[in-house]
């Protein structure tokens, strides 16, 4: 069904002379080449026409010859991470990955395709994850983003990590000091669009951040959105001044705005949300055509035309397809992450602006895709000042500390985690404060460590944030509370959805028991998930706390520490941040850094090794 705003009497017009006001020429290209459409004025506003346009016209403006409907490649990455170095082969996993292999791929596709028929997109969360970013803050991404030509870009929560001033910082291009060392950045030249930020309290932000970007392609445009997933707020550092919209609302207002005044009939959204709650905002939303998600880190396609080592990451179709609020499809599409893909979606388009037709899927960046020796040249000159302070070896370890993330220190006990919470509760006792356990979130656990020395960077991976240790009291209840909403996921009864992957808790001086049919229905995707009939707090999964060796009781009070983060209520803690905010209760910023503890083992103790204890026990 054509969405049409024909007056009655160019609706009469269009039939008596076949409609042939209303339509657009393609551009062919040479025989074996793939046509590059171009579309007039007109044609771009056939879905404007009022009134409603039966079926027999529809036809007429589809089949004529001079609009056909077009066609496009989206290219398109997320959760980048800060990989601007291909990953080292492990195990099953041969070296891939890397950004000079991510410009290759998107100019083999040029190639093919012509340049001004791509769209080269990205989902956010370019920054944190290696010792790139805590050297340049965020200028690498930009330079590689630069350097590839990305057309549209949308934030994700890692960008905020540093706050708001660092984010403006970066975009604009501003120096940055490395090891004493100012070193000049590139301005950002992609478009960065974020639907769902009312920005207005962060002036110089505001006016680099816009809700949707048009971009033209082959002489057609298209209007791009980006989302911010909500929980931002709790799980990164955007400060208070940056308001969270709701992300249907925002969107639909923009896809309207659009359509109704820029005549755009092609819309992408660039989601940092996740690829279920996507593949949910799809069916809510009207008029958009491609959601490209971030996020979760999901890998989409299939096991036939990719190689053996990706299989157990699959976790679905490329791309997804769902009908939209008007019908229409709107396809789903993730490129899984650390530069390890790159999404590759071919989408047709009828005279309407429908997707009538795609295909595509992840092309992996394995060893058969040469480094374009340029881009690799840069990062090598961005690597030199993070070399400088990142090679000092600080220890040992006498074993691997696995740092992945799911199996490993965001779903169960893991000798990293173990360690980690280890030297925060054995750096705190120093100081004589009677700290009894430590606590801290999976998520802040970013890499592994090798078996042999260990650099500063090697710990600075692990542990990226420069989070300082808090030294707090609380109830027993509260504690209990917040191992509750660890072991969830920090998990929503009344949204009925996960929050956090990366809320898990890492223990140290305790041990919990929970309830394993809980938590791993929570894990599994099995939502609502079983009921705990044995839970210390209603709707909770912790069965059993011995802090010390000794059983926890409610109404006692208990010394811990944790990271300033999770004290503020970063990652759904509440009920850290009300006893940390609770009038006359204990609660001091110790201003030691996780990072500082963690570096103070190795250079005490090693070689370091860990293993596990039962401190988080399924029952």
């Amino acid at each position: 069904m054509i969405k049409s705003r024909f007056s009655v009497g160019l609706y009469a017009a269009a039939l008596l002379t076949g409609g042939m006001m209303f339509y657009a020429g393609v551009v062919h290209a040479e025989p074996g080449k793939r046509p590059l459409p171009v579309q007039s004025q007109a044609c771009e506003r056939i879905d404007q026409i009022q009134g409603r346009v039966p079926g027999r016209a529809q036809e007429r403006l589809q089949a004529h010859p001079n609009c056909q409907g077009i066609s496009v490649t989206l290219m398109h990455t997320n959760d980048s991470h800060a990989r601007l170095e291909p990953i080292s082969a492990s195990g099953s996993d041969p070296e891939h990955g890397g950004v000079a292999r991510v410009k290759t791929i998107v100019e083999q596709v040029r190639a093919e395709v012509g340049h001004d028929n791509v769209i080269l997109v990205d989902a956010g969360d370019y920054s944190q994850g290696t010792i790139f970013w805590n050297a340049w803050k965020g200028s690498d991404a930009v330079m590689f983003i630069n350097d590839i030509g990305y057309d549209v870009i949308t934030l994700g929560n890692h960008e905020f990590n540093l706050g708001p001033d660092n984010l403006v910082a970066r975009i604009e291009g501003h120096p940055v000091t490395i090891a004493g060392v100012d070193y000049a950045t590139e301005a950002l030249r992609a478009a960065v669009v974020a639907t769902n930020l009312d920005l207005s309290g962060e002036p110089n932000l505001d006016r680099l951040v816009q809700p949707s970007a048009i971009i033209e392609k082959g002489g057609v445009r298209f209007g791009v959105l980006g989302l911010i997933t909500d929980t931002t707020r709790n799980i990164s550092s955007p400060g208070l001044n940056v308001l969270f919209l709701d992300y249907v609302q925002s969107v639909q207002a923009e896809v309207d705005r659009l359509r109704d005044q820029e005549g755009i009939r092609h819309i992408i959204l660039l989601s940092h949300v996740n690829h279920a709650d996507d593949l949910e905002l799809a069916r809510q939303l009207s008029g958009v055509d491609i959601i490209v998600s971030g996020h979760d880190h999901v890998l989409l396609g299939d096991m036939s035309q990719l190689p053996s080592w990706t299989h157990n990451r699959i976790q679905g179709e490329y791309p997804a397809v769902v009908s939209g609020r008007d019908g229409d499809n709107t396809l789903v599409v993730s490129a899984w992450e650390w530069t390890r893909v790159v999404g590759r979606l071919d989408v047709e388009f009828d005279a309407l602006g429908r997707v009538v037709g795609w295909s595509g899927g992840p092309i992996v960046a394995d060893l058969s895709i040469p480094e374009d020796q340029g881009l690799g040249q840069k990062v090598a000159a961005y690597r030199v000042p993070v070399d400088a302070f990142a090679n000092v070896i600080i220890g040992s370890s006498g074993m691997f500390f696995d740092g992945n993330r799911i199996p490993g220190v965001r779903s169960q006990e893991m000798p990293l985690g173990n360690l980690v919470t280890d030297t925060m509760l054995n750096y705190v006792q120093l100081d004589g404060l009677g700290i009894e356990a430590a606590i801290t979130n999976g998520g802040g656990i970013r890499a592994s460590i090798n078996q042999g020395d260990v650099s500063f960077g090697d710990a600075l991976s692990v542990l990226p944030f420069g989070n300082s240790l808090v030294a707090m009291d609380v109830t027993g209840a509260e504690l209990v509370a917040a191992l509750d909403n660890g072991l969830t996921w920090s998990y929503d009864p009344v949204g009925n959805r996960v929050q956090s992957t990366g809320a898990w808790p890492q223990v140290s001086g305790m041990t919990v028991s929970y309830c394993h049919s809980t938590v791993a229905d929570i894990q599994a995707a099995i939502l609502p998930p079983a009921v705990c009939g044995d839970a210390l707090l209603e709707g909770g999964v912790v069965k059993a706390v011995e802090i010390q060796g000794a059983p926890l009781s409610l109404d006692q009070t208990y010394r811990i520490v944790t990271n300033n983060f999770m004290a503020r209520g970063g990652d759904f803690y509440a009920s850290l941040a009300t006893a940390c905010n609770r009038i006359g209760n204990f609660c001091e910023d110790t201003f030691f850094l996780m990072l500082d503890a963690f570096v103070d083992e190795f250079e005490r103790n090693s070689p370091v090794n860990r293993g596990l204890e039962g401190r988080l026990i399924a029952e």
